[in-house]
This record gives structure tokens, sequence and C-alpha cells, in this order.
């Protein structure tokens, strides 16, 4: 009875120096606290009060001033503590610490009772007990792709990747995403310097990791995630995902969920029938600052200045072949076709092969859909690409005598009025053939008769006579065979 005193005495000793160190208390849940306006802070939580302190530049609420403070910091892109031991800087003292902590002194002060793994940041060790040992732990699954989750707020987010469904938007542009999260992170765009910068094409970044990492999906080509189904490759996790789901039967509502009100094609994600569009509305809103050529994709305006308007100096990607040169290695794999003859990529409708993705989908376009938005002025037959309008549009600049043939070759004399057809002349000059036929070595001056060449080893014979129909595989043997009918 007398130890049960003494106990009870020292609880009660233990409380008052509790009181008098931490005086105000909760009268909700009777969490101490040493300042009044800690506790003032601390009772609007139990209120469901707002955050009264919200960031101007990305909507994030504060319970206090002091932590909005602290939380602008990341806005301006000032990182005034710099770590001792390496070359890292954060905006934050207490991120400072915690980096030295984990990383130079590999203190992990919060471990997992269950498995005993470590920490260096408590957040981290709930996730992991979150995700690991709670007995509801991954028993929640998407019904489209059966992708296991432990919280049905990490499902919801998720389900948007097949839904397409982007409820957040920025401020400033109007671009929208499926997470807040996303949202905070791309107001860096708008708000903080760009201090890294791509040392071959000199795009800036606001963070170091998304120069890296487009250092190693642009000029690298590593792609590290595989799709196991068709081997294809791809630079980042979430591009995988998406694609995985062009394989999977489950998904084949959801693929259909956004059609083309024009041609009928299907997309599982909204934004990619925006894109999709373009192609057949002609709208092109990405235009280059160097030279005002417009674009459809970002993408594809990003990959125009790197290839067109960068320091021929920062092409590391050297042809064996011929003298050209390449920001890419993926743009030299496709330039080595050309040499080779490679045909990788075929048409799933005509079986025709192409040497590269582009090629193949403005086939499909001109060949199989009969989209033709290039129209002649003088003639209006119509194109499918830009590319062969411009040729035919040679054939009356050649022909009619208003038109400047600008290009004239310094040996002969001889004009042309694209540069194009300048360059293909010369080699008779010099006598060079880039084109080689990776089978016999044979080599051409021009592209076409290599392809003509390559369909001989193929067996396929593209010379037909007009009076017995016999096919032959060179036009010379044709000459020679049409002789006998006369």
């Amino acid at each position: 009875m007398r130890k049960t005193h003494i106990s009870s005495a020292s609880n009660e000793d233990s409380r008052k120096e509790q009181k008098r160190k931490q005086p105000f208390s909760c009268a909700i849940c009777n969490k101490s606290f040493n300042q009044s306006y800690t506790l003032t802070v601390h009772n609007r939580t139990h209120r469901g009060e707002k955050k009264p302190y919200s960031c101007s530049l990305c909507q994030k609420s504060f319970c206090d001033k002091g932590e909005l403070n602290r939380h602008m910091k990341i806005h301006s892109g000032k990182k005034e503590f710099s770590c001792n031991l390496c070359p890292k800087s954060f905006i934050q003292k207490s991120h400072l610490k915690r980096h030295e902590e984990a990383v130079h002194l590999h203190i992990k002060p919060f471990s997992c009772p269950i498995c005993k793994k470590s920490f260096a940041v408590k957040s981290t060790l709930k996730t992991h007990n979150l995700m690991s040992h709670h007995p509801y732990s991954m028993k929640i699954s998407c019904n489209v792709c059966q992708k296991p989750f432990a919280r049905q707020c990490d499902l919801r987010v998720h389900k948007r990747t097949h839904t397409g469904e982007k409820p957040f938007s920025c401020s400033v542009c109007q671009k929208s995403f499926a997470e807040k999260g996303a949202v905070r992170k791309h107001m860096q765009i708008h708000s903080v310097i760009k201090e890294f910068s791509c040392n071959i094409c000199q795009k800036s970044f606001s963070q170091k990791p998304n120069m890296k990492k487009h250092q190693e999906a642009v000029h690298q080509n590593i792609k590290p995630f595989s799709c196991p189904t068709c081997k294809k490759s791809f630079a980042q996790r979430i591009t995988r995902d998406r694609h995985l789901l062009t394989h999977d039967e489950r998904s084949s509502i959801m693929n259909s969920r956004f059609s083309c009100n024009v041609c009928e094609k299907s997309f599982h994600e909204k934004h990619k029938l925006k894109v999709h569009k373009r192609t057949h509305t002609g709208e092109k809103p990405y235009s280059c600052s160097f030279c005002q050529t417009s674009f459809a994709e970002k993408g594809t305006l990003s990959r125009h200045i790197s290839r067109i308007h960068t320091n021929e100096s920062n092409k590391l990607f050297l042809c064996k072949m011929c003298p050209k040169s390449f920001h890419t290695n993926s743009e030299l794999q496709t330039h080595t076709r050309i040499h080779t003859g490679e045909r990788p990529i075929s048409c799933d409708i005509c079986l025709k092969t192409f040497t590269e993705k582009g090629s193949l989908r403005n086939h499909r376009q001109v060949v199989h859909q009969n989209i033709k938005p290039f129209s002649c002025p003088w003639c209006k037959e119509s194109f499918g690409q830009k590319s062969n309008f411009k040729k035919h549009l040679s054939i009356h600049e050649e022909t009619s005598p208003h038109m400047k043939r600008r290009f004239s070759c310094s040996v002969c004399q001889t004009s042309f009025a694209q540069k194009s057809n300048l360059t293909i002349h010369q080699r008779t000059h010099t006598g060079e053939k880039p084109y080689s036929c990776s089978v016999c070595q044979q080599s051409f001056a021009q592209k076409t008769h290599l392809e003509r060449h390559i369909k001989m080893h193929k067996g396929i014979k593209l010379f037909s006579c007009t009076v017995c129909s016999k096919h032959f595989r060179q036009k010379g043997d044709l000459n020679r065979h049409t002789r006998t009918h006369r």
C-alpha cells in the first residue's frame, strides 16, 4: 500500500514538473505547449479551421506565418545553407542538418519495431509501416490494371492515369495535373530561376534531377524501363506503365473512352486525343523563338531546337560512314539506316517498311486514311507530307521562267531551285556515293537508288513488260527484253 502511494506521488510530481515546463495545455487532447501562441495554432486542428496563411504562388496553406515564410524560400530558389562535405545546398537549415546526418554520418534514428529497418526521417518510417506491416497493406487493387495499393487515396490518384482526369490546374498557364503535388512542383517553372543547364543543348531546368533525366533520355538514349511483352524501352517508368495498358485486354474499355470524331481512333487519355486532333485541324500552338516554325507538340519543338539551333560542337555522336554528326544517339541510329538500308518499322496493313516511326505515321495518314493537307496552288495536286509538297513545287519552279534558281554548281554552273537537288548533282563531279548496301557493299549516290538495289536482293521484281507482263529486277534487263518484241 505504501509502495502504491509513493508511485502515485511520483507521477503527480512528474505531471507538475511537466506543467511547469509546458504550462499551456489543450482542453481536448491534453497535449502541452510552452507558448500560448503554439497552443492557439494547435487548437485550429480540432476546430477544423482553415489554415489562414496561404502561398500566393502555389496556393498551399499553413497554420502560422513562420511556416509560410519558410515555404516561400522554395519559390525564391535561394539556397543559403551549404554542406561543407559535398556541393549540395539547402533552403532550410533543418534540411541541411537532416542531409548531413543521413548521408555523411549515416544516422538513422527512426527504426521499425517489427523488421528493425532504420530511417533518417520519421515520415519515411510511417510510410514504411503503412506499406509493409499494416494489416490491410496493399489490399486495395485497381480494377483496370490490378495494381495494389495500401491507401484508398493512392488508388484514387492512380485511377486518374486511366481516366485522364486532371483536376488540378496551374493558375499561370492553365496546364492540368492529376495530383496537387505535381502542380506545386510545376509552379517552380514559373517562379524559380532555372539554374541547371544542359551542357549539350543548353536547355535549362529548375531542378538538378530533371536535368539529369533529360541528359540520360535525350543525349545518352538511356531507357531503363522495358515492356516485358514487346521489349520496347522507355526513359520514364510512368511512360512504360501507360504503354503496358496497350497489351492489357482488361484496359480495352478504358482505351476506347476518348475517341476522335474524325477518324474514330481511340485513346485512353484525354490529352492524347487533344494532341491527335491537331493532325486534323492543323493547329500548331508551339512556335520556335529562333525561326518561328510551328509545331503541334511541345516535345517536337524541343527536338527541333536541339537539332537545328544548337551549337554544332555539341553534336557528340558521329556517323562512321559520312561526316554528319548528331546531338543524340537515337538520331545517329536512325541516320545510320540510310547507309545500311535497314527498315525495321513496318505497316501492319500493307507491310511496307520504314526507317523511323514518323515515316510510318505519315504513311498511314496519306495511304490508308487519305489525309493530304498540302495542296499545290498551281495544279491543285495534294500531298500528305510537306517534304513531298516542296519537291513537287520545285517542278514548277524549275520549268517556270519567273522562278529564280538560287543554287548554282561551282563546277559546271548548272543551277537549281532547291539545295537538295544541287547536293545530288555535285556528286556527279565528286564521285561521292554515301549510300552503301549492307549485303554486297555496293555504293550509290542517291538513297532511292540504294532502296531499289536492296529490293533486288530480296527478289522483288519492280519492272514489268507491257507486252507479256514478264517481271524483271533491273530496268536494263527489261529494256533488253523489250527488244525481243520488236
